[in-house]
């Protein structure tokens, strides 16, 4: 590292002129070496600016250091992370490192970029600053993302969590978190809590299903949710046991159903459910809702839309363009054990056991 090298030329970037374009060359550990070891209030302060605004750049990944990066960062609340090309291969559990907790939000980087005066009022803000390695949290287990967090990739980015490729997703228990133009591999999880939210826009997922647990919320918006097939949820698409919210997503080729609402709400709007190995939505269990408007189920292997105990709405062609469920193997529309389906404009409803519509409705 060049501050090992040639101390004085880091001493004089501390006290002279210093830009941004100094920085690029020193990767995000680096710079925070040089930001610790460095006493200028200003040269501090310049570099604090600059990892916030480019917490990971291509040098970190050509360093081997932007996973580490990646669980870093992703546990400032509030911190945008717009990631370079990689694949962020995310180790599962604890390997290679004894040192990492198991499913907690590991403690935030140390604050040195707190005025001097203010810092050392603080014993254990100081302790942390003085005891900081560039090694320190490498990165392993599963990543855990606080709030507000927004992570925005681009073509050529992966988030690949490791271990058990039927467990292993992203993990997201705090409110505020975005994901921008990610494709995750392995799905993702919106653990419990009435505050847990996730939104994704632009973003693809596909191999395991996308989760929402009980009291969370999913908004999606230009999505595509594509060929899940394992899983402990049986090859869902999304499964749904708290809020759904989708807009112009597609939901294709899983080996189960497109859509699950499970005791939940979802509302799909201007969405396409498509060849899906079972059904292409399916709403089931008491209490659970599905607000359909506009949009497209088609070619799925049994019912376009089956709701058992439950109930689905489908909205009036004035406020949307219609909603149309044809050609799936068996039934577009179904319900049974005393599920319904409305269809606002006409009162169109369905109920009983085993009641069917015509194949190719449309509510007009």
């Amino acid at each position: 590292m060049v501050y090992r090298i040639y101390p004085t030329f880091a001493y004089v970037l501390a006290i002279g002129p210093c830009h941004e374009s100094l920085f690029e060359s020193f990767s995000h550990v680096e710079l925070r070496r040089l930001q610790r070891d460095i006493g200028n209030r200003e040269f501090r302060g310049l570099v604090g600016a600059f990892l916030e605004r480019y917490p990971i750049r291509a040098i970190d990944v050509a360093a081997g250091q932007h996973v580490a990066m990646l669980h870093h960062c992703a546990s400032v609340p509030g911190l945008r992370l717009e990631l370079p090309p990689a694949v962020y291969a995310l180790v599962a559990r604890n390997e290679g490192n004894a040192a990492h907790l198991l499913n907690e939000l590991q403690p935030v980087l140390p604050t040195w970029d707190l005025p001097w005066e203010h810092r050392a009022e603080h014993a254990e803000a100081r302790a942390a600053r003085d005891a900081w390695k560039p090694q320190w949290r490498l990165g392993y287990g599963p990543l855990q993302i606080a709030a507000g967090v927004t992570i925005v990739g681009q073509e050529g980015v992966e988030l690949s969590p490791g271990g058990r490729f039927d467990q292993a997703r992203l993990l997201v228990r705090t409110e505020g978190v975005r994901f921008v133009s990610l494709h995750l591999p392995r799905g993702a999880h919106v653990r419990e809590g009435w505050r847990s939210s996730l939104t994704m826009e632009k973003c693809t997922s596909t191999g395991n299903p996308i989760a929402v647990a009980a009291g969370a919320s999913l908004v999606m918006e230009d999505c595509r949710v594509f060929a899940a097939t394992c899983g402990n949820l049986g090859g869902v698409g999304v499964y749904c046991e708290g809020t759904l919210e989708a807009t112009r997503c597609i939901f294709e080729d899983h080996s189960s159903d497109g859509v699950h609402v499970v005791r939940g709400e979802a509302k799909l709007m201007e969405c396409t459910v498509q060849n899906n190995g079972r059904h292409g939505l399916s709403v089931t269990h008491h209490g659970a809702k599905a607000f359909l408007e506009g949009g497209t189920i088609s070619g799925n292997k049994q019912h376009g839309v089956l709701t058992g105990r439950a109930k689905v709405i489908v909205a009036a062609a004035e406020h949307c363009e219609q909603t149309v469920s044809s050609g799936n193997g068996e039934h577009s529309w179904a319900t049974q054990y005393g599920g319904k389906i409305a269809g606002l404009a006409e009162g169109i409803q369905a109920h009983g056991i085993q009641a069917h519509f015509a194949d190719a409705l449309t509510f007009a």
